[in-house]
């Protein structure tokens, strides 16, 4: 039997399996990776599904159009009401073709995942409308609260990805603010969101039913966590650790949601050490995990009392551990998603390591070199860097039985 027409049968028949109740999730992923499913990249589904998804950006960036242009015009109760019927009928009909019909499931996701974008912008409209500052923190939490059940209830892995991306912009702008005149704080509360983001998938990993959704939590966690290392490891100043020479003052927003994210990373951290084999962990997440928390509760140190870096030899040895934190991380995000199968996460630790590396001679090296000369000698030791870590890329994701250009 010719390979792509067995691989399209068996997906074909896990989805209804699925549907049946005759496998759960995991077990249809355990055998779509057994089998490498995943990776063989149905081209005309990914092109359908984009054309879908792009279609219904498409109509939601035109309808949100037709209103702002005729907004005036509009009675105040029209204005409701056609928001509220075009939300709830994009919805509908998202729920009738993948769920009900099952004629174009494909399309039917993708109007789902416009019905929760929809959501968003009609209750920023309305508040609009009703003279509610549309720029209040408060409206961008409703709109979380409101649709972070329908991910699950869907089966939409967008719709989450929207949902944790919502909650980011809520907590940008209501716990970040106006409260901080440099970066650190704020981006020691998203290292400590990236680290709670990874346990939430962890603990996805746990439940049979929404074991899909692990992989969206973990994406997003470990991209918050690199990036806020990345920061942390540039060259350590005052400016980059607190503007307040009494340290920082938490607000008991702040405390409560730390609290709540500090929970979680013990909690799977805990998973990983009591239910590994359920897990299917590596030692590397436990790694990873450990030395992201340990790092944040440095961090958390130096930023209540910052005095302690206010000099030139500590601000060196900032400089040296958090770049060895960056470095270390990356190297075990490479290693998960080599062990684990994830090609996104051996590409993005590989980026990583190569803005590690780059920043690290930029910050301390450059400057004993002739101007000029550092910044040759740097685009050379780029290209090589970039040359070595494509090689190895390639390598890796040969090793996984993955397509190079994934």
């Amino acid at each position: 039997m010719d390979d792509d027409k067995f691989y399209s049968r068996l997906k074909h028949e896990l989805d209804e399996w699925q549907k049946d109740g005759v496998l759960e999730s995991s077990q249809a992923e355990a055998i779509m990776r057994r089998y490498g499913i995943e990776k063989k990249g149905y081209k005309q589904a990914d092109v359908i599904t984009a054309l879908s998804t792009l279609a219904a950006i498409l109509i939601g960036v035109g309808v949100i159009l037709f209103f702002a242009s005729n907004w005036e015009k509009m009675p105040d109760i029209i204005k409701v009401i056609l928001l509220l019927i075009t939300t709830f009928s994009t919805y509908y009909a998202g729920f009738v073709m993948r769920f009900e019909k099952k004629t174009y499931p494909t399309a039917g996701h993708a109007l789902l995942f416009l019905g929760s974008v929809l959501v968003g912008a009609t209750i920023l409209l309305i508040a609009q409308i009703f003279n509610i500052n549309a720029g209040s923190h408060w409206l961008y939490l409703l709109w979380f609260i409101v649709i972070a059940p329908m991910g699950y209830f869907f089966d939409s892995k967008p719709t989450v990805g929207l949902n944790i991306i919502i909650f980011t912009l809520w907590l940008g702008v209501s716990i970040i603010g106006d409260s901080y005149m440099g970066m650190s704080s704020p981006l020691l509360l998203y290292l400590l969101f990236g680290i709670a983001l990874y346990s939430i998938g962890q603990i996805h990993e746990l439940t049979g039913k929404w074991s899909g959704f692990r992989m969206v939590y973990k994406g997003f966690g470990i991209f918050f966590i690199l990036i806020s290392y990345f920061y942390f490891s540039i060259w350590p100043t005052y400016f980059f650790y607190s503007h307040y020479a009494g340290g920082v003052k938490f607000t008991a927003s702040d405390q409560l949601l730390m609290g709540v994210f500090a929970l979680l990373a013990v909690a799977s951290v805990v998973a990983n050490l009591v239910e590994k084999e359920k897990l299917r962990s590596t030692r590397y997440e436990f790694y990873v995990l450990v030395s992201a928390f340990v790092g944040w509760i440095f961090l958390f140190i130096i930023n209540m009392y910052p005095i302690l870096q206010q000099n030139r030899p500590v601000e060196t040895l900032l400089f040296i551990i958090f770049n060895l934190f960056l470095l270390g991380i990356s190297i075990g995000t490479i290693s998960i998603g080599y062990y684990k199968n994830q090609p996104e996460f051996v590409n993005t630790g590989i980026i990583f390591f190569a803005l590690g590396v780059m920043q690290y001679y930029i910050n301390h090296l450059q400057g004993m070199l002739p101007k000029g000369l550092g910044l040759i000698i740097g685009g050379i030791i780029l290209f090589f860097i970039a040359s070595y870590l494509e090689k190895k890329r390639r390598i890796l994701l040969a090793a996984m039985k993955v397509p190079v250009n994934e």
